[in-house]
């Protein structure tokens, strides 16, 4: 997995870098992972309730196109080393500064992780519209859900974030009873 996260790291330094505004058409717009349609869920005999998530994107651009990276992982159970092959379904979406959807283009992801926490690289090539001042538009990346992954991609984010309020809330009433001698 050093690995990987090595290779990650790497891939990200390249794809990012090469995003520069050396020229409109080869500039690189804003892109952005949408949050809520970030993971898919899975099943395995040990894990009912595994995920496999996008955790970031990195790009590349040239041209009217832009090399997509996507850092994937899948979190099972920690001693369930199962194999999960899923094709993943995903969008990418061009918007204008007023959010209107100029193009939306469908992929898949073909994704093959091992056990848990297993992280992995996948590349896709998405041609643009020609001629848009890439300046003011922006792209987002989402996995195509159901409304009931979406319902549950929803509910796990309020339910981390009220998590992650308590635990702050636990650390702040520690430091007063300490600070007040208590």
């Amino acid at each position: 997995m050093t690995h990987t996260l090595k290779f990650f790291s790497l891939l990200a330094a390249v794809l990012l870098s090469a995003c520069s505004p050396t020229s409109e058409s080869n500039y690189c717009p804003r892109y952005a992972l949408i949050s809520e349609l970030d993971r898919v869920p899975v099943a395995t005999t040990l894990t009912p309730h595994g995920e496999i998530r996008v955790m970031q994107i990195a790009g590349r651009c040239d041209d009217n196109s832009i090399n997509l990276g996507f850092k994937t992982s899948l979190a099972l159970t920690p001693n369930d080393e199962s194999v999960v092959e899923k094709e993943v379904p995903y969008f990418v979406a061009v918007l204008d500064e007023a959010d209107t959807v100029l193009d939306r283009k469908d992929f898949v992801l073909k994704v093959k992780l091992t056990g848990s926490q297993d992280v992995q690289i996948y590349k896709q090539n998405y041609k643009f519209i020609p001629n848009f001042n890439w300046r003011t538009k922006r792209i987002l990346v989402g996995l195509t859900l159901t409304p009931e992954q979406r319902q549950q991609n929803t509910l796990a984010k309020v339910q981390h974030e009220q998590a992650m309020n308590a635990d702050i809330h636990t650390q702040q009433m520690e430091k007063v009873q300490k600070l007040s001698g208590k």
